[in-house]
């Protein structure tokens, strides 16, 4: 798997696996969302200072996860 510093915003990555730890709010189905994430590609919307990554699975669900939990499937192209 990639490291975190190689994934640049517009690169697409695929939810190979799921973070252990996902916790459910009462108006948000955390878990959830993931679990239909599975195995899905989606285009990776930012980063945080820790490395994680920002990936919109719906108009209305917005994930943050792990590198580690990714894989690569498409390096993005620069805008010009």
């Amino acid at each position: 798997m990639k490291h975190s510093s190689s994934y640049k915003i517009g690169d697409r990555v695929k939810i190979v696996n799921l973070p252990p730890d996902l916790d459910d709010k009462p108006d948000m189905d955390t878990s959830g969302v993931f679990q239909r994430a599975l195995g899905k590609t989606f285009r990776i919307e930012g980063t945080n200072d820790i490395g994680w990554l920002e990936l919109e699975v719906t108009k209305l669900d917005t994930i943050w996860i792990e590198p580690e939990f990714v894989t690569l499937t498409k390096k993005g192209r620069l805008k010009k």
